[in-house]
């Protein structure tokens, strides 16, 4: 079956949450260029008007299909192990710049171009296949560490997926507003 093909550009909804993030996240106004989708729901917007405090590049992922569940379990994920590292320090996941409940997005740091994992390990080089095994373990390693005893605080920005009266509703309680979806 043929490859379906991406759209050239990022949707607007997408493009405006994304600017939207980003204004909370740094307190000012940062436009974001149409967006270059990578893959269905996840694309690559360059910043106008980069400066030091605010990258060049943000990946959104947005997760509509499921109702955002994905979603929810991301951001609570991203902002436990956010809140455990030193942004000065190399951390084993990518910076989480927010999310906007309405358009089930979350928006985080540009890692980049390079490999993943599984292109490596599946490439022919055993010595680079070695060093990035054991660079993920060590990543998973620095993870556990950063997460010991924090169960209670990831359930804070865990997300309530419940039916009452035949209604379906999903909750998220880890940012300022509550977020909710009615069917």
């Amino acid at each position: 079956m043929p490859k379906k093909e991406l759209p050239k550009e990022a949707s607007v909804e997408a493009k405006e949450a994304t600017e939207r993030v980003l204004k909370a996240r740094f307190g000012r106004k940062v436009e974001v260029d149409a967006g270059k989708p990578l893959k269905r729901a996840i694309s690559r917007f360059r910043i106008l008007d980069a400066s030091d405090d605010v990258p060049t590049s943000v990946i959104a992922k947005q997760h509509k299909g499921d109702r955002g569940r994905r979603m929810f379990n991301e951001w609570a994920g991203l902002q436990l192990l956010n809140e455990c590292y030193d942004p000065s320090t190399p951390a084993p996941m990518p910076m989480f710049y927010g999310g906007d409940c309405e358009e089930s997005l979350i928006v985080i740091e540009d890692l980049g171009d390079d490999d993943r994992l599984d292109d490596v390990v599946m490439g022919d080089d055993v010595d680079r296949t070695h060093r990035a095994v054991i660079d993920f373990a060590r990543c998973m390693g620095q993870v556990q560490a950063c997460t010991v005893g924090k169960r209670v605080r990831f359930e804070d920005w865990s997300w309530t997926y419940f039916d009452t009266d035949g209604s379906t509703r999903l909750l998220f309680s880890g940012s300022a507003k509550l977020c909710t979806w009615d069917s």
